[in-house]
């Protein structure tokens, strides 16, 4: 699209609605939408799965959260394509937590990083059991969990 196409199609906006369209234009440069579209694979999540798509905040090009119904928090998941948040020797997904820490792999491990997400959340749905079993243990045992009420 030629400038003068564009600035002509604009009219009518609001100041406020050219704002977004001009910050939107400047991130698709800077942040190589069009490239990414093409460079970026196909996922293929387990069907137990929940994911959410986020905006990509803080310098990442994409973001989302899994989850499973048996978790009750989410495994961060973010792709850095130009290593602005941690650094590795080139594009790179970063997941959290894991093992009470981070992990990342190279832009082309998506396999591996899809396993390494259901460790997590096999180890968030363990530590969510064992939450509940302690919750239990902790009442007393007369009540079974229930109101005297």
């Amino acid at each position: 699209m030629d400038e003068n196409n564009f600035w002509e199609k604009l009219r009518g906006f609001s100041e406020h609605r050219l704002d977004r369209a001009m910050v939107s234009m400047k991130y698709d440069e800077a942040f190589e939408t069009k490239r990414w579209n093409v460079e970026l694979p196909y996922l293929k999540f387990p069907s137990h799965w929940q994911v959410k798509i986020v905006p990509p905040n803080t310098m990442a090009v994409i973001r989302f959260r899994v989850k499973t119904d048996k978790s009750k928090d989410s495994i961060s998941i973010y792709f850095d394509g130009y290593n602005l948040l941690g650094y590795m020797n080139g594009p790179y997904w970063e997941i959290y937590p894991i093992d009470d820490d981070t992990e990342r792999f190279y832009l082309g491990e998506e396999q591996e990083m899809l396993r390494r997400i259901e460790v997590a959340l096999q180890q968030m749905e363990k530590e969510n059991d064992k939450s509940e079993c302690e919750d239990l243990l902790g009442q007393d045992p007369g009540t079974s969990g229930r109101s005297n009420e």
